[in-house]
Parts: C-alpha cells; structure tokens; sequence
C-alpha cells in the first residue's frame, strides 16, 4: 500500500498551463475601466426577449470574476521559488511571451535547463495553486 499517491505528471502539467496561459487574457479584462461599462437604456417600449439581459452588469461580473482569478493565480506565484516565479512569469504572464533560450540568456542558464526548470516550476505551481487543485493522480 503507497502512502502517497502517483501524480500524473504530465496530464498536471497540462492543467498548470492551461491556467497559466489565460494570465494575459484575464489582466486585460481585469483592466477594463469601469466607465466603459454603459448604463442599461431605460425606455418606455415593450421589451423583445434579447432586451432581458443586462449587459452592463454581465460586463462587471465578468471583470471581477477575471479579477479573483488572477488574485489566485498571483497568490500561488507568491508561494513558489524564486526560479520558478521568474521563469513563469516570463513564459506567461508578461507582455511578451519569451523562449526558453531567451529566458536562459536573461537568467544565465541554458535553453535545456530552463526546459527542465519550466517543468518543475509547473509542478509547484499546480502543487500551491488553489491547495493542489491542479495536481492530477494515477
């Protein structure tokens, strides 16, 4: 009997990119002024059943909803190595999304090492984000 259970190392790697790839997307919505968000038209003509929503309040609930995801994806960053949180931050959550080879010329490691820390860095980020949820078993 296994104390622990085996991580599907792979299939969690996949789940910590998949998270970690909407980082750019979601600081965009989260970025939204709120002045942009229009009020809803108040008229005294019968509604059509397109008019039922509010688009408004659909807005705000998508950035905020945009806006905690990112607080968690933050939050797990703050818990993981100081490698790692770089080598992360520079693959998905900047601006421009750099190579390994140019992250290794930034950090001084080479292209393969920065491969293998990537890994690692996805392993530990799937380990704290949200307590494991991302951790995948056999």
């Amino acid at each position: 009997m296994e104390l622990f259970e085996e991580i599907d190392v792979r299939e969690t790697k996949f789940k910590a990119k998949r998270i970690l790839a909407s980082y750019r997307r979601l600081s965009r919505i989260a970025g939204q002024d709120e002045i942009n968000l229009r009020s809803p038209i108040i008229s005294d003509m019968p509604r059509t059943p397109s008019s039922y929503t509010n688009k408004s309040e659909d807005a705000t609930c998508i950035r905020v909803d945009a806006e905690n995801e990112l607080n968690e994806i933050n939050a797990a960053l703050n818990r993981i190595s100081r490698i790692s949180k770089e080598i992360i931050s520079m693959t998905f959550c900047e601006n421009e999304k750099l190579t390994a080879f140019a992250i290794g010329l930034e950090l001084g490691y080479s292209e393969r090492s920065i491969k293998d820390l990537k890994a690692e860095a996805l392993l530990e980020f799937a380990d704290v984000y949200r307590d494991g949820k991302l951790i995948v078993t056999k």
